[in-house]
């Protein structure tokens, strides 16, 4: 799934990341993991969201609570404008074992996964795509992208999360 950024949060991690080479992302990745594995203990329930955003008008939120490195919780809205301007909406509640069970959203992935995700991200090729890393509370990644160079739309892929925390998520 492509994950697109929102104009002020892409700006933001473009501003925060823009230079730097692989090794540097390499090694911030690394101690970003670190962190994580100091931090995870007092934070055994997590949650995060994921979004899209298309210069269509569509919109998409996925919601993920992690409890002891399971996915306990994944909730997601859809808001698709179709021919015409009509918006269709989506949305669904995954608790226990139901999660995972619904196609369309972003995996409920542990942030070791996600981690994982981000260094493929960094391994694309800096000469045709601009990379991006900010590492964010407790050394998640909050922006690990890359955006082809010259591309116009739609054109950000890898990882980008907003609201994480530790805890549950809200009701």
């Amino acid at each position: 799934m492509t994950t697109k950024l929102s104009p002020a949060v892409l700006g933001l991690a473009l501003a925060a990341c823009a230079s730097g080479s692989a090794s540097s992302h390499d090694d911030q990745l690394d101690q970003a993991a670190g962190t994580w594995a100091k931090d995870k203990a007092g934070c055994a329930t997590y949650h995060y969201v994921r979004s899209t955003f298309s210069w269509t008008g569509t919109t998409t939120q996925t919601d993920v609570e992690i409890t002891n490195d399971r996915a306990t919780r994944r909730r997601y809205v859809a808001h698709v404008v179709q021919d015409g301007g009509q918006v269709k909406t989506e949305q669904w509640d995954e608790t226990g074992p139901a999660v995972g069970s619904h196609a369309g959203a972003f995996e409920a992935k542990t942030v070791e996964q996600l981690l994982a995700d981000c260094r493929q991200t960094l391994a694309q090729d800096p000469e045709t795509n601009d990379i991006t890393l900010v590492i964010g509370t407790h050394g998640v990644p909050t922006a690990c992208v890359f955006v082809p160079k010259n591309c116009a739309d739609d054109c950000t892929m890898g990882v980008a999360l907003a609201d994480f925390a530790c805890g549950p998520l809200s009701p």
